[in-house]
This record gives structure tokens, sequence and C-alpha cells, in this order.
């Protein structure tokens, strides 16, 4: 498991708001409480429901922070294909915003996604 932050986008130098984010896996335990007070969390983006809804699938909870504070998260599925062809990666309607109508709401959600793409779209 990756609990080390890195570096995830840096944008200090662009026009738009200056972003600043650090990715780490959490612990599958962790992860519904860490988004239970995120705009829009639903119950299909709870390990609680991935858990008994998607029994096989494995787990990879996500958190992004900016200045060491919560600021997005996903909870990626990773689904086995028939025949061992290899994995599917599934975020189900995520990722998902601590803050959505905050004024970094959309480099924060970008930033995410190409955090994602990167690690399991490559």
């Amino acid at each position: 498991m990756n609990t080390m932050p890195f570096s995830l986008l840096d944008t200090s130098s662009a026009p738009d708001p200056a972003i600043h984010l650090d990715a780490r896996r959490l612990p599958v335990a962790d992860f519904d409480a860490a988004v239970a007070a995120f705009d829009g969390v639903v119950q299909e983006m709870t390990v609680a429901f991935a858990q008994s809804r998607w029994p096989g699938v494995a787990l990879e909870p996500w958190i992004y922070e900016q200045n060491g504070v919560a600021v997005a998260a996903a909870l990626v599925m990773i689904q086995s294909l028939p025949l061992r062809a290899g994995q599917l990666a599934v975020v189900k309607w995520g990722p998902i915003l601590r803050n959505e109508t905050d004024a970094l709401a959309g480099p924060t959600y970008e930033a995410a996604i190409t955090h994602l793409t990167g690690e399991y779209a490559t």
C-alpha cells in the first residue's frame, strides 16, 4: 500500500487559481469515515456498499490533500476480467470533492482525474 504522498499537480505558475495536491492510498477501513462529510457522497461511493454489492473486487481508496487537508477522494474498484485477460479499474461517480462549490473545485477534480488516469489507464 502506498502511504507516502506524492506531488500530483502543481499549477502555481498557471493563470488559473494555483493548486497543489498530494495523493495517497488510504487503508480500506478508513475510507468511509474520511469522506463522510464530503459534498455529494452517496452510498455507492462507500466501502460498506462496495464490499456488500461487489464482494469479488479489490478496493483501492485514494485521498487527495491540499496543505494537509483532504479535498477529494476516490474509491477505485479493481475487477479481474475473465480468463485472466487483465483487470478493469472502476470509479463509480467519482472522484468526490469535500466542497463542490469551492473556487478550486474544478482544478481539484481535474487533478484527481489526472492522477487516476495516470495510475490506472497507462
